[in-house]
């Protein structure tokens, strides 16, 4: 367990003491006090020093009562809730009045002082003293009292407190503005701010600055009323100017005096003279803290952001008001936190109401209806504003809407309601709202409506920049619900399909798009294309136009992505043949783009858009052996021969991982049925098992003595079986990485693998000509299938389990697992069977050869129903659909093929830039994903293939 840490405070005239209770103090806890700067400049290193302690030894003497860096010490300890524990020394005045609740140890050398010391430390370690933070210095005037309920924002108030003392060596002012949106808890922390740091100060007061109107009175108020300041003629009117001039006169003479203006809606109205009589608020020579949603730029003023709580204080704001008694209470509660956004207003109005109603309205029950009513629920919370240590407007939906009103631009507005159309917590480019919302960027470095657009809502903190993403903005959960009320329920879907209507306008202007692909990437704008269409609604022309365009660029991506000056071919290649005017027109465009001379197309030489292809992907650098496609067919996962994974958004047709880690060429991939883990075998002989949430490397298996050839995942996904050129199969436990056992038993290279549903058995096709059936549990051979005369390198498994079909030389086995016969062969092939594949209802079978064909069988009766011909070189691949009607083969002749099996005629071919060896189908057997030799990625949808 790790000694606590114990922070020692003294004056440096005290250095000798503080040398002997360093050394009383170091066997039993981490000691630190600064060594090196003492009273030369309170840094940043002895705040958070601080900051980090456990508990705070406080050497007072008459040196430290006069010590202006033990002061800000003692101060900051007491306003972190750090347990101080006096050394009294002899002559020492009393502690300061903050401190009037602590009972000190009388300093003297010896043993009985330091073990009273220890002991009183540990004492308060056990039971941290209470701070009363309503104690002010003389004069002061906050409105609010401290917030019993404050949590998560002790790190914020160090850094302000570093801010507003600045370095305790130089003379001057400090200037700060804290800056988010309304609930965001910017009040609060001014608050505490001024409540636990007050006697940092000589006064602290309070002006409320939410209209400048009022500024002027409130200053008068404190000279006049507070520190009853005089001046000539206090009756007539000139003498409001006065006191504002008498009340700046003092702060010269008082130095460093606080002055907390809170909500200030306009900040650069600090910098105005208009409101207080020839002076400004930033003139005054006061240290002026303010809140404020606005962003602002104020020559010489801090800006301090304050954003969301983390999620434990959230969880622990939410507990200080009703705390859950059970585990499933527990996790309703962190839910409701995450719905809220981790909004200080929100957890602090639910925690109230679950308070307030329990045990009538249980955590479960708030966090269903939250589900359904977001800021309705918040809304009703109960909380009245003076229940609210602030009282400010308790409804976030209320807070929200203020913040909106003070929205003058229209173009601000609009954008605004468009981002409410997003899901919640989306990250979206600025350049797509900007689209949607038809705003476009401008045509000079003056003429900027969509950056003027976006610096209001980020000033009104209405929407969060996030620069790191390329431009993006998001909407906190709660901003969002506000922004998706703006726009009535029963006018969302022609609000959408305006703004639907708004990015097609953009992106028909060839200029634009052009620009757009070269500025954002071609899969950036694709993007905006499927938000554009899943927003459109019902089809339509306008929509078809839309999807011919999206359809080319899709189709045209692998070559954009690295040549945008492809640009004019590919829609020309793609489109030129469509009958559609808009089309036509927007070609027109294309062609008047060109430079002179050069050579313009009169018909279609690519490609068109709607048929089975959906995208190419590109990215590995070398061929793809291996492919495995996510059950919901939104994934897919290949292997290369370039050493590497890649994991692809089937969707957007993004690269969204490269997983690197194999020192040789990937053979294998086989995923979870959940999709987040991915198992590959390579021939560096190991295995791999990859989280494909995060990317990492989460373990090696290794132990087989040759390449790993194939690997096959039990259903639950905690176990993989793998095959190898070592002749044996290994079962693996994917939660500890052990190796559970080894199959040995094939004399040859095991080449296939393949598990019953269960995941008990598993049937391998091996070099030595034979394939082997085996029990997982016991690792024992259940029989042997003898029959071939060369290498099996094809395995299919029938749906139970029960039969088998291998591919060996130039015929098939159709086997009987149950009894280990062969129940038919199937001859016809005149070269080498390379894939097999059996039907869901398993009364047919495919088969894929090196004699360019493949053939349809009929398993019942062993007759060959039909050949398939149309490849010009090796078929290496073969799948079929679920209901067994069409089959989808893979060739080294660079296509792929689907084919209706029951007209034993191909209904789509496509043409890659290498031989495809690799083919796989989704589990609603309509999504196809295949590799080529170039190292390129193929994605199809066979119900396009029509």
């Amino acid at each position: 367990m790790p000694k606590a840490k114990v922070f020692i405070s003294y004056s440096s005239q005290d250095r000798a003491a503080a040398e002997a209770v360093h050394a009383a103090l170091a066997g039993h806890f981490e000691v630190w006090r600064d060594q090196a700067r003492i009273e030369t400049d309170w840094s940043r290193e002895v705040a958070h020093a601080l900051a980090g302690a456990d508990a705070v030894c406080l050497l007072w003497s008459a040196h430290a009562a006069q010590s202006r860096w033990v002061k800000h010490e003692w101060l900051t300890a007491r306003a972190l809730e750090k347990p101080i524990i006096p050394c009294l020394f002899p002559g020492a005045e009393s502690l300061p009045e903050p401190l009037y609740n602590l009972h000190g140890i009388p300093f003297a050398e010896g043993t009985d002082c330091k073990n009273r010391l220890i002991g009183q430390i540990e004492k308060g370690l056990r039971s941290p003293v209470t701070y009363d933070y309503k104690i002010l210095p003389p004069r002061s005037y906050i409105p609010f009292n401290p917030n019993p309920h404050f949590t998560g924002r002790h790190a914020d108030l160090l850094d302000l407190y570093l801010k507003m003392i600045g370095n305790l060596n130089k003379i001057g002012i400090n200037q700060v503005g804290t800056v988010g949106m309304g609930g965001i808890g910017k009040t609060q922390l001014a608050v505490e701010f001024a409540c636990r740091f007050g006697f940092g100060f000589p006064a602290v007061y309070w002006v409320q600055g939410s209209d400048p109107a009022a500024w002027l009175p409130e200053f008068v108020s404190i000279a006049r009323d507070r520190l009853q300041l005089p001046v000539k003629d206090p009756e007539k009117p000139q003498a409001a100017r006065q006191y504002v001039y008498a009340l700046q006169e003092h702060f010269k003479e008082r130095p460093g005096t606080l002055v907390v203006m809170d909500n200030v809606a306009e900040p650069r109205l600090l910098n105005n003279d208009n409101y207080l009589g020839g002076l400004t608020p930033l003139s005054l020579g006061c240290d002026l803290l303010f809140t404020t949603r606005r962003h602002f730029q104020l020559p010489g003023v801090w800006q301090q952001p304050v954003n969301v709580l983390s999620p434990a204080a959230a969880y622990g704001l939410m507990s200080s008001f009703c705390a859950p008694r059970a585990a499933a209470d527990e996790d309703h509660a962190r839910s409701i936190c995450n719905a809220l956004g981790y909004l200080p207003l929100a957890v602090t109005l639910a925690g109230s109401y679950l308070k307030q109603y329990q045990p009538d309205v249980s955590f479960a029950d708030y966090r269903e209806e939250l589900a359904r009513n977001r800021l309705g629920v918040i809304d009703v919370g109960g909380m009245t504003e003076e229940e609210l240590a602030t009282r400010h407007v308790a409804a976030v939906g209320a807070t929200l809407r203020s913040q909106w009103e003070m929205l003058p631009d229209e173009d601000a507005r609009r954008l605004f309601k468009v981002a409410g159309q997003f899901p919640e917590a989306a990250i979206v480019p600025k350049a797509r709202l900007g689209l949607l919302a038809g705003i476009r960027p401008g045509e000079s470095k003056v003429d900027r409506p969509l950056a003027r657009a976006f610096n209001w809502l980020h000033c009104l903190s209405l929407a969060e920049s996030l620069e790191s993403d390329g431009g993006a903005a998001r909407l906190h959960p709660l901003v969002r619900e506000f922004s998706l009320q703006l726009v009535p329920e029963e006018e969302r879907a022609a609000f959408r399909r305006a703004a639907a209507r708004s990015l097609k306008e953009a992106h028909f202007d060839y200029a634009k798009l052009e620009s757009d692909i070269r500025s954002r990437g071609i899969r950036q704008v694709l993007d905006d294309f499927k938000v554009a269409l899943d927003w459109w609604g019902k089809d339509g022309d306008e929509k078809r136009d839309l999807e011919l365009l999206e359809g080319a660029l899709r189709l045209s991506a692998h070559v954009l992505a690295v040549a945008p000056d492809q640009l004019p071919a590919q829609l020309l290649g793609r489109l030129l043949d469509q009958k559609s005017l808009r089309i036509a027109f927007f070609l027109g465009q294309v062609t008047r783009a060109q430079r002179k001379p050069w050579l313009r197309p009169l018909t279609r030489s690519l490609t068109a858009p709607g048929g089975p292809l959906i995208s190419t992907l590109t990215g590995h650098t070398s061929s793809i052996g291996a492919l495995a496609v996510t059950v919901d067919g939104r994934r897919a996962v290949s292997g290369s021969s370039d050493k590497t994974l890649k994991l692809w958004d089937l969707e957007t047709g993004a690269e969204l991982k490269t997983l690197a880690g194999h020192t040789d060429q990937v053979n294998a991939v086989a995923l979870t049925a959940d999709g987040l883990r991915a198992v590959s075998g390579s021939w560096d002989r190991t295995l791999k098992v990859w989280d494909l949430e995060t990317g990492a490397q989460l373990m090696t298996l290794a132990g087989h003595t040759s390449s790993v050839n194939a690997v096959a995942l039990t259903a639950d996904g905690r176990r993989a079986v793998s095959g190898s050129g070592d002749n044996t199969l290994k079962l693996w436990d994917l939660e500890t990485g052990a190796e559970l056992m080894s199959l040995a038993g094939h004399t040859g290279s095991v080449r296939e693998v393949a598990l019953t549903a269960g995941g008990r058995r598993a049937l391998s096709g091996s070099d030595d000509k034979t394939l082997k059936l085996w029990d997982l549990e016991t690792g024992a051979v259940l029989m042997t299938l003898a029959g071939h005369s060369y290498s099996v390198r094809a395995v299919s498994l029938a749906v139970g389990g029960r039969r088998a079909l291998s591919g060996s030389g130039k015929t098939l086995k159709l086997w009987d697992l149950e009894t280990g016969t062969v129940l038919m062969t199937l001859a016809g092939h005149t070269n080498s069977v390379n894939a097999v594949a059996l039907a869901a209802d398993g009364h047919r079978a495919i088969s894929g050869s090196g004699d360019n064909t493949l053939k349809l069988w009929d398993i019942e009766s062993g007759a060959e129903l039909m050949t398939l011909a149309g490849h010009t070189r090796t078929v290496f691949a073969v799948a079929l659909t679920a209901d067994g009607r069409r089959a989808v083969s893979a060739s080294w002749d660079r296509t792929l093929k689907v084919w209706d099996v029951d007209a034993g005629e191909s209904v789509a071919v496509f043409f890659g830039e290498g031989g495809i060896g690799s083919v796989q189908l989704a589990a609603d057997r309509k999504t196809v994903v295949a590799g080529d030799a170039s190292g390129a990625v193929h994605f199809l949808r066979l119900e396009n293939a029509d």
